[in-house]
């Protein structure tokens, strides 16, 4: 047994000081690698002139010492440092240390002037020295989840940089030299200590995806609106109060997310956001939108729940792309006279708000398939409920509504439906809907109608029964 763990560990070693590589004939190519068994620690070539080695979780016991290796893997090693060593591989181009626990990196980093990506995520950094500059071929970097809190000056240094990740740090800002980055194509730094964004960041004139989740920013520079081709804007979860007005210059932006954040209000240069696709706006402070509003035609998706609208512009029925809207959990009562207009309208959805009356201009939504009221003060449904033929799904629950229309057995395409403690004269006006199938029922105290009795008429359905807390 001794015998056979001495032949491994020869073999073992053989391999990580390349003698091994050489001796292996392999089929060339850098699509054919070649995986050496366990035993020599997975190390993997790619012809006689590329050499890869793969030493992830716990098989680095003899650190690299071949010039030749190109891509090393030494992620999941339990490692507190960085070995010096790493500055005499030279022509590494790839470089993955993740998952470790290293505080500091060796100044020999600075040797490997050939690497071009670079992941460093999982570990416990503390900060980067003026070497790190060095790394002038770099094009991707993974610095997220470590526990660094600045970035050296030397970092605008990194001129061929593309990617970078500063995820899950305690970042407070961006050093200045962050402009001299004219390279890079995304910027990831969610989870960070950020309360504001550096004015730097406009000379990022490439810039296309910037993620900033997660941070306490509380305002945006004026500057933000020189990334005109940026496409993806995530501010999700800040405390951003307004948006300066040159946001408008964004005109290749497909997607902003600004939820959970602090606005009260929208500029009118939002308007200018021609190719704005996927808006978010849920869990603000918003108490109306500009009349610009209307001028985002390129909406496929807009979320405005849980704000403090009291009134949406009318010219919010121009958002043609949007299937349906989202308008919970705001203060509205009404809805503007042309929002009848809005026929392409599939689903509306204006649950939690202020409406005592359904408002008349929903019955010209002939479109219209999801309906929903829920949690309002309604206490009525009028007859014209009847018109809406292709409505699928109507919710109703949580108004004071005494009795449904005979008109609502019009609804022949209706398949759900949700309403509080029906009479047995509502049940009969829903009996001949044979397309229903979901019924939900909630109550105060004891139902009208006996819910066994209630299953008995309507067997094709899964009807659910919702009793209200006190």
């Amino acid at each position: 047994m001794n015998h056979l763990r001495q032949v491994r560990d020869l073999v073992n070693g053989l391999a990580l000081i390349g003698l091994l590589l050489v001796s292996i004939g392999c089929e060339k190519g850098p699509d054919r690698p070649v995986k050496i068994p366990k035993t020599i620690n997975n190390g993997r070539i790619s012809g006689t002139s590329e050499v890869k080695i793969d030493l992830s979780d716990d098989s680095l016991h003899l650190f690299p010492t071949d010039t030749k290796v190109t891509w090393l893997n030494i992620s999941d090693n339990s490692l507190s440092e960085l070995s010096p060593e790493i500055g005499n591989l030279k022509n590494l181009t790839w470089l993955n240390v993740s998952d470790n626990s290293i505080r500091y990196l060796p100044d020999e980093i600075g040797n490997l002037s050939q690497l071009k990506e670079l992941d460093l995520s999982e570990n416990k950094l503390m900060r980067l020295d003026p070497e790190f500059g060095q790394l002038s071929s770099l094009e991707r970097l993974n610095l997220s989840s470590n526990w660094l809190k600045t970035l050296p000056p030397e970092f605008g240094m990194l001129e061929n940089l593309r990617d970078l990740n500063l995820d899950s740090n305690s970042i407070a800002s961006l050093p200045p030299v962050f402009e001299k980055l004219h390279q890079l194509n995304s910027l990831s730094m969610n989870g960070n200590e950020m309360v504001t964004v550096t004015d730097s960041i406009g000379g990022l004139k490439k810039l296309r995806y910037l993620y900033a989740l997660k941070n306490r920013i509380k305002e945006l520079p004026p500057q933000i609106g020189n990334l005109e081709n940026l496409e993806t804007l995530d501010l999700r979860e800040n405390q951003i109060e307004f948006l300066p007005s040159e946001i408008g210059n964004l005109r290749n932006l497909k997607r902003l997310d600004l939820f959970k954040n602090h606005l009260t209000s929208l500029p009118p240069e939002i308007g200018k956001l021609k190719n704005l696709k996927d808006l978010d706006l849920m869990h603000n402070d918003l108490t109306s939108l500009p009349k610009e509003f209307g001028d985002l035609t390129g909406l496929e998706k807009l979320s405005l729940q849980n704000n403090n609208l009291t009134s949406i512009p009318a010219s919010i029925i121009r958002l043609k792309k949007i299937p349906e809207l989202y308008l919970q959990s705001n203060q509205l009562s009404s809805l503007p006279p042309e929002f009848g207009n809005h026929l392409s309208l599939g689903g509306l959805f204006l649950d939690q708000n202020q409406f005592t009356s359904i408002p008349p201009e929903i019955w010209k939504l002939q479109n219209l398939e999801r309906l929903s009221f829920a949690d309002n003060q309604i206490t009525e449904l009028p007859a014209e409920i009847g018109r809406l033929k292709k409505l699928r799904s109507l919710d109703l629950i949580g108004n004071p509504i005494k009795q449904l229309p005979p008109e609502i057995s019009q609804l022949t395409s209706l398949s759900s439906f949700s309403f509080d403690d029906p009479t047995l004269s509502d049940l009969n006006h829903l009996k001949p809907l044979k397309n229903l199938e979901y019924l939900s029922f909630g109550f105060h105290g004891t139902l009208k109608v006996d819910s066994n009795e209630i299953k008995k008429m309507f067997t094709n359905c899964k009807v659910r029964f919702n009793k209200y807390e006190k």
